[in-house]
């Protein structure tokens, strides 16, 4: 499905989560419709003061951090595998649906690959920041994904090389989460733009 026509806004609204959507936002032109707000307690940073509530990576179990492989993971004792089973499939519902968390007070909605990108992908800095204009590249990206009238999405060099850079990663991140979600995909990722 993807769309949906919303009377309000006169126009298709993608919507990301079929299930059950919230919020419409419009992002330059583009309508989109958000998983609907969780309640308060199932957000992430809830529990923190307002001036505290920024995203942060989540601890990751020390065997988990360990592991570098898949075939690393498949030796441990299967008492191990079976102690994270919870943590791992928890893990893959973020991955799959996006979280919700609040940043200064504001529940803020970032899609499965946002979460990985932050959560799992490191970068030359260290683990990636949270930054706004990331949220809207990957909300789009997702967009692109469930609208069937979509040719992709395009970058253009026209923005400052901070950006550039974090920008860069975005798109190996996209291939990677959604490449990786079936076992018969065939993805390049390229090693170096030729512009």
């Amino acid at each position: 499905m993807g769309l949906v026509f919303s009377e309000e806004h006169n126009d298709n609204v993608i919507v990301l989560n079929e299930l059950d959507y919230g919020e419409v936002i419009d992002l330059h032109g583009l309508f989109i419709a958000l998983p609907k707000k969780p309640k308060k307690t199932d957000i992430l940073f809830h529990d923190l003061p307002k001036k505290e509530q920024c995203w942060r990576r989540l601890d990751v179990p020390a065997e988990i951090q360990k592991t570098k492989s898949l075939d690393d993971w498949n030796e441990r004792p299967k008492e191990v595998r079976q102690k994270y089973e919870e943590y791992i499939s928890e893990e893959f519902r973020r991955r799959k649906e996006g979280i919700w968390f609040y940043n200064n007070g504001v529940p803020t909605y970032i899609t499965g690959s946002h979460y990985m990108f932050l959560q799992w992908s490191k970068i030359d800095i260290g683990y990636p920041s949270f930054l706004n204009f990331q949220r809207e590249i990957f909300i789009h990206m997702d967009a692109c994904n469930k609208d069937p009238r979509s040719l992709g999405q395009l970058y253009t060099k026209t923005i400052p090389k901070i950006a550039a850079v974090l920008v860069y990663r975005c798109p190996k991140c996209f291939i990677y989460c959604y490449g990786s979600k079936t076992s018969i995909s065939n993805n390049v990722i390229p090693i170096r733009t030729i512009c």
